[in-house]
């Protein structure tokens, strides 16, 4: 046997080392498809078993702060701050942490219901009472309009009453209406008389308030907000008054307490003085139905 010298061995050697980088080659190839295929089936799996969930940009709604000239705010505030005759507010707002239709006694829904009744609402039935009064009649079914304008559908009240009211109106120069629900008619019967009683007197305001903040809400609602103070002047032995400043109704939470304190005193006593002192209230109003129209749903103090 002979041996390769030379060429024929540099041949042989390149010969094994190109088989040898081939055998390399085709490694790093497999290594590579695999891990091509390898990633092409991860993404595979992960799209069927995970799939993308479409993002939409739907805006987020948020409430809307109105202004406080808007009509809407302004008539709700006064729904709210009503008073049947010329002295302070009725109380159930300002006495009352949280109110609800549930809070009102039939004749506090009276009360507010009967505020928008007018004059031509009433029709005098030709009859007169034992003393000779006209006998003016209502519908009970305008009765249960207010009520709704006040409290929304579903506004459950008594008949079983008898309701003496002080109408902004007169009939026959008279004002205080004698309502007594009559079931043949299916209306409230009515006699007119004079007002005779004496007004409760304060030598200054027991609730002042004020209207800072208004919003309509996404659902159509509506919030307002009011500041509110309650004021007890009592007069001294010397005729001037002591005077307390609280923010709660049952005058635990004093604000401000001052002695000696003459009527121009009391005169410059102002909410503005002490809003940032001063009880929150918030009144929500929802929407009745499909209408536009609000009634009110709950009101807060904090």
């Amino acid at each position: 046997m002979g041996f390769k010298i030379g060429e024929d061995f540099q041949e042989e050697e390149e010969i094994k080392e190109e088989k040898k980088d081939n055998s390399k080659l085709k490694l790093i190839i497999i290594i590579v498809v695999a891990v091509i295929a390898f990633i092409l089936v991860f993404l595979l799996l992960n799209g069927i078993f995970n799939p993308k969930k479409k993002t939409t940009n739907t805006p987020v709604l948020t409430s809307e702060a109105r202004p406080l000239t808007e009509s809407n705010v302004k008539i709700l505030y006064n729904y709210v701050t009503y008073s049947a005759t010329e002295g302070p507010r009725y109380d159930i707002f300002v006495k009352n942490k949280k109110v609800t239709l549930d809070t009102f006694t039939e004749e506090e829904k009276y009360y507010y219901a009967l505020q928008y009744v007018q004059v031509e609402d009433f029709e005098f039935t030709g009859d007169l009472d034992e003393n000779k009064n006209k006998i003016y009649s209502i519908s009970n079914n305008k009765i249960k309009k207010y009520m709704e304008y006040f409290f929304g559908k579903g506004v459950k009240y008594s008949t079983d009453l008898t309701i003496k009211y002080p109408f902004s109106f007169s009939i026959n120069d008279k004002n205080v209406g004698i309502m007594k629900y009559d079931d043949d008619t299916d209306s409230f019967n009515t006699i007119f008389e004079k007002d005779t009683s004496t007004p409760e007197t304060y030598a200054v305001e027991p609730y002042m308030g004020k209207l800072v903040e208004a919003y309509k809400d996404p659902d159509g609602s509506y919030r307002i907000i009011e500041k509110l103070i309650y004021v007890q002047a009592k007069k001294q032995s010397n005729g001037m008054y002591e005077v307390t400043i609280s923010k709660d109704y049952d005058g635990e939470n004093v604000i401000e307490s001052s002695i000696d304190q003459t009527e121009d005193d009391l005169k410059d006593i102002t909410i503005s003085k002490y809003l940032n002192k001063a009880a929150t209230i918030t009144y929500t109003f929802k929407i009745k139905d499909t209408s536009n129209v609000l009634y009110f749903y709950s009101s807060e103090i904090k």
